[in-house]
């Protein structure tokens, strides 16, 4: 079972990653993949139609390095202002979703998602407005947005300072998971070493992709 060629997805990655000490979505996810790799990778063995990657002009730079970086169609949308926050990110990207398209959105810095993950939540979806999963009473990611949702989001005339905020005042549903990781939020050296029992610096594992 696929989420098919319907479904979108964006991977927020503009953020500057200050506190890891380097890119997070050039993080080691295992010993061939990075973070960005893992996620775009499970995007696509899930038969998602569009694979949209927010990125910094620095980090574009980085994956613009290999013609193969990730082996299959990626579209960059490149976020000159990261500082505008997530919100202006997730638009950025819900701008190139294709038309009619829902979209499932994530951060790069929770590299979990898994192909179950995301058939459980397409499977879920009712209406047209968001799915949020939740692990023990507790809300995650990724989120799935409906057509309706997203054209809430991009004709929000003051984009608010939380995505979070945004979506639970417009109702969105909430579905029950058995998935620890949707809670994952790996944004320092600690946070990494904790999920991966290894150190983010001293052990090579910010890959940066071949020249």
């Amino acid at each position: 079972m696929v989420i098919g060629d319907h479904v979108s997805c964006v991977i927020l990655a503009a953020g500057n990653s200050g506190r890891m000490g380097c890119h997070k979505a050039l993080l080691q996810f295992d010993e061939s993949r990075t973070f960005i790799q893992q996620l775009t990778g499970v995007y696509h063995l899930a038969g998602a139609g569009q694979i949209i990657v927010v990125c910094s002009p620095a980090l574009a730079l980085l994956l613009n390095k290999s013609a193969d970086f990730f082996g299959f169609p990626v579209e960059l949308v490149i976020n000159s202002n990261p500082e505008a926050g997530r919100f202006y990110s997730l638009r950025s990207g819900l701008e190139r979703v294709t038309k009619g398209n829902g979209c499932f959105f994530q951060n790069v810095d929770n590299p979990f998602t898994s192909v179950e993950l995301l058939v459980m939540l397409h499977e879920s979806f009712r209406g047209d407005g968001a799915v949020i999963p939740v692990y023990c009473g507790r809300p995650g990611h990724p989120v799935l947005l409906g057509r309706e949702m997203i054209r809430k989001i991009l004709e929000a005339p003051e984009p608010p300072a939380r995505i979070d905020d945004f979506l639970k005042a417009s109702g969105p549903e909430y579905v029950a998971v058995p998935y620890a990781g949707v809670q994952a939020n790996i944004n320092t050296p600690e946070e990494y070493r904790k999920s991966f029992g290894r150190d983010s610096l001293k052990e090579n594992s910010c890959i940066h992709p071949p020249g």
